[in-house]
């Protein structure tokens, strides 16, 4: 049972969770009511400390690129990219999106699926 706290506690059902790469403290919850949390394993900050934002539908995946930039999906056919240091969505896009994954060799490319296929996407480029 996850609990977050801003100014009264409520129950988080959680959906997915991923960690940066390297990192063994701090991770990133998905939900059911389509929020992304931030939290902290060990220490005084124990459990949910913030909220990112929110999608308006189940998070179905997340994924990390480095220690700020993180991936979420969602049912509500939209994936975004968080930077966790700022707490917002600095990239969205709307397509049916059931999973997001980074690429491992090529910084900002990323790939989502649904029902048709896979995707690729690059945030380094202004259209696609």
């Amino acid at each position: 049972r996850m609990l977050y706290s801003k100014n009264n506690k409520r129950e988080v059902a959680a959906t997915c969770m991923a960690f940066a790469t390297g990192e063994t403290n701090d991770f990133a919850i998905g939900s059911e009511d389509g929020y992304v949390y931030k939290g902290h394993v060990h220490g005084a900050n124990a459990g949910i400390s913030s909220e990112l934002g929110h999608h308006f539908g189940p998070i179905t995946a997340l994924d990390f690129n480095s220690k700020s930039l993180m991936l979420s999906a969602s049912m509500d056919y939209t994936c975004k990219v968080w930077d966790t240091d700022v707490l917002k969505a600095s990239f969205s896009l709307s397509d049916a999106v059931w999973d997001a994954k980074w690429s491992p060799t090529q910084n900002g490319v990323f790939a989502t699926c649904d029902g048709s296929g896979i995707s690729l996407w690059d945030i380094n480029e202004e259209e696609k």
